[in-house]
C-alpha cells in the first residue's frame, strides 16, 4: 500500500509540474506578446519620425565617406555627385575642403530629396535614403506580424 501511495503521489506531482510548467510557458507568451504590442507603435513611431531626420542629418556625412572611399580606392578623379537641390547646401558645406578640390556638385530635379549619384569615371554609386528607409519600416512591420505568428 506505501508503494502504491508512493506512486500514486509521484503521478499527482508529476501533474501538477506538468500543469504548472504550461501554466508557466502559457504566462511568458502572454507577457512577451503584451511586450511586444505595447513596444510596436514606439518602434514604428521611430521608424516614421526620428529615423527619417536622423538620416537627413546623416546623408552629408555618408556622401563624404563614399567620396573619401572612391579617392582611396579609384585615385584622385574628378568626381560628380547629382542630389535634389533641397539636399545640396548640406552636402556642398561638408565637401567644402581642399582635399576635395576634384569635387563638383550638381542639382537634379530627377532625384527625390535623399537620394544622391556619385559618379567618378565609370564608376556610379547610389545613396537612397528614402528606400533604405522604405526597407527599414517594412522589416520592423514583418518582425511584428512574425512575433504575433510565433506567439499566437
Amino acid at each position: 500500500d506505501a508503494v502504491k501511495a508512493q506512486q500514486e503521489d509521484s503521478r499527482a506531482i508529476s501533474a501538477d509540474l506538468q500543469q504548472n510548467l504550461q501554466d508557466l510557458s502559457f504566462t511568458y507568451a502572454e507577457a512577451r506578446n503584451a511586450v511586444i504590442d505595447s513596444l510596436a507603435p514606439l518602434i514604428r513611431q521611430m521608424v516614421e519620425t526620428v529615423l527619417p531626420d536622423l538620416a537627413k542629418h546623416a546623408l552629408p556625412l555618408r556622401v563624404a565617406e563614399q567620396v573619401d572611399d572612391l579617392v582611396r580606392t579609384l585615385g584622385d578623379h574628378r568626381i560628380e555627385i547629382q542630389c535634389a537641390p533641397r539636399d545640396l547646401p548640406a552636402i556642398c558645406a561638408v565637401l567644402d575642403t581642399s582635399e576635395r578640390a576634384n569635387v563638383s556638385t550638381v542639382e537634379n530635379n530627377d532625384l527625390p530629396q535623399g537620394q544622391v549619384r556619385i559618379r567618378m569615371g565609370d564608376s556610379e554609386r547610389e545613396i537612397d535614403v528614402p528606400e533604405t528607409l522604405r526597407s527599414l519600416g517594412h522589416l520592423v512591420d514583418s518582425f511584428l506580424q512574425h512575433e504575433k505568428k510565433d506567439t499566437a
